[in-house]
């Protein structure tokens, strides 16, 4: 599990292990909701001066929706062993 600190201690290494094409903005694309992100998390962004792009919540064009396609995968490859992925493919 993530914690804040743990987080706030990554945040703090994402520059040194990427090169970033333009220095214009710092964005940093979350899967959480507002509600869900620290305080200490969110003062840590601001800190460094990157802007967190938030995901919509309850986005349908972003949610798992096609799950009759999965049920469909899952029954084909149902009782099937493979040994490697070349028999998969």
């Amino acid at each position: 599990m993530v914690d804040s600190d743990l987080f706030c201690s990554q945040l703090e290494k994402v520059p040194e292990s990427c090169e970033v094409a333009t220095q214009k903005a710092k964005k940093f694309f979350s899967s959480w909701t507002r509600p869900h992100i620290s305080k200490k998390s969110s003062e840590k962004l601001n800190d460094l001066g990157i802007e967190l792009v938030p995901h919509p919540p309850y986005s349908p064009d972003l949610a798992p929706s096609d799950y009759h396609v999965f049920r469909s995968i899952q029954s084909f490859f149902a009782g099937k062993k493979f040994r490697d992925r070349a028999e998969v493919k």
